[in-house]
């Protein structure tokens, strides 16, 4: 079992005798390389706020040595919903993520002192391995979009990073369920809801509920502010992907080349949002 993947987690629903209750357990093997995993998930998901449709935390049991780690979690059956791609998604899914994600960060890293303060990959980091690659158009873009970003956005908060449709189940009432935790922890406000605008670009009446669910706002100060954000982790999730490819600059330039265009073109309809 373990030789096959000691990182892999095991996924398996089962079922209660007595009540019939189903739910979803994820189950690994410890190995001697310790990361995240089932303890890092069942930590967030408690600590994830109200409004916020994630799975409930039924057990957590700790491996002791090397031996079985398990996470049980409350599950959504088949009949009630399912992961869709994004070009299946419906205005409604998208107006229900975009209502999550504001909520999520709301979350200071300040207010969970039991997960770590420290983002996966920082934006210092992403602008000095990709930044000197961007051509002098993107360079300006990256610099504009900063400026606007205000700099009390920089406090951290509890953002999903991962947040994209395999990872989002949507039920049929139309709300979603955002699941896969274990990655999650602090990070940055815009961050989710770029990468899920990233996903849905290709789905256009779902990608337009997204964004007017996330910037709506009662004033045009804080509108342009959630604009902000969003236009921040559209970016921010560019430089990421092309960041994968730090280590062969000619790879850096092929993905700055293949996603550039659409980065100006997803920032180009977020500027025409004002």
């Amino acid at each position: 079992f373990e030789q096959r993947n000691p990182h892999r987690f095991y996924p398996a629903f089962v079922q209660r005798g007595e009540s019939g209750e189903v739910f979803f357990t994820k189950t690994r093997v410890r190995s001697r390389v310790e990361f995240g995993g089932l303890e890092h998930e069942a930590k967030v998901l408690r600590r994830l706020p109200e409004g916020v449709n994630a799975p409930k935390v039924i057990d957590y049991t700790p491996a002791r040595d090397r031996e079985l780690e398990m996470l049980v979690l409350s599950s959504v059956r088949f009949s009630e919903g399912m992961a869709l791609p994004a070009e299946q998604w419906q205005p409604a899914n998208a107006q229900s993520a975009a209502r999550q994600i504001r909520v999520l960060e709301t979350m200071r890293m300040e207010d969970v002192p039991e997960l770590s303060a420290e983002v996966d990959v920082s934006l210092e980091y992403l602008l000095e391995h990709v930044g000197s690659f961007l051509p002098a158009d993107l360079d300006q873009t990256t610099k504009e979009v900063l400026r606007q970003y205000s700099p009390q956005e920089t406090s951290l908060v509890l953002v999903h990073r991962d947040l994209q449709p395999r990872n989002i189940v949507v039920l049929k009432t139309g709300e979603c369920v955002p699941v896969d935790w274990e990655q999650g922890g602090a990070g940055y406000r815009g961050q989710d809801a770029g990468l899920l605008l990233w996903q849905l670009w290709g789905n256009e009446s779902s990608r337009q509920a997204f964004i007017d669910t996330y910037i709506e706002a009662d004033n045009l100060a804080d509108r342009a502010q959630r604009l902000a954000r969003l236009r921040f982790g559209v970016l921010l999730e560019f430089l990421r992907q092309v960041s994968w490819h730090a280590k062969r600059p000619d790879q850096v330039q092929a993905e700055i080349a293949r996603l550039g265009p659409r980065l100006t073109e997803i920032l180009a309809t977020l500027a025409e949002q004002t």
